[in-house]
């Protein structure tokens, strides 16, 4: 799938973490994309049309011709492959070394930050929930580690 103008899509939200970090990295790379944003408070995620991009109802999600990818560090990956093979840029073992050390930091640093998050942006709604329709909540989310 590319997008009707030609370019990468990504489906993102201003309060995912992940999302953040891929926007950052298309940024630092120039890379044009269409971006489309998934309101997570309002459950966007996890209407049909995403989910059939996404099964697992995260963000992002990048679309790159036929590469669909929903992993931020696999997104941030094809992106660095993609700038560097398809440019006369080459970049030094020691800068593929920072890209890699920064990768997995933010995986060490993103359980906490996705709790806290999550708990902090939706802390009014879950409260007011009562105890089965919280279970429905969780019960929606596809990825029961996650939930």
């Amino acid at each position: 799938m590319v997008s009707q103008l030609g370019i990468p899509i990504l489906y993102h939200s201003k309060t995912s973490v992940c999302s953040q970090k891929v926007r950052l990295v298309l940024a630092e790379l120039d890379v044009e994309w269409q971006g489309f944003f998934l309101d997570l408070k309002k459950g966007e995620q996890f209407l049909p049309d995403y989910l059939s991009i996404n099964p697992k109802a995260s963000v992002p999600a990048y679309i790159d011709g036929d590469n669909c990818l929903t992993e931020s560090n696999d997104i941030i990956m094809h992106l660095v492959d993609e700038k560097y093979k398809n440019s006369h840029l080459s970049m030094n073992p020691n800068q593929f070394d920072d890209v890699k050390s920064w990768m997995d930091e933010s995986i060490r640093f993103h359980t906490a930050v996705h709790i806290l998050t999550t708990l902090s942006l939706n802390r009014e709604k879950l409260l007011s929930l009562s105890p089965e329709e919280l279970v429905e909540k969780i019960n929606r989310i596809p990825d029961k580690a996650r939930a």
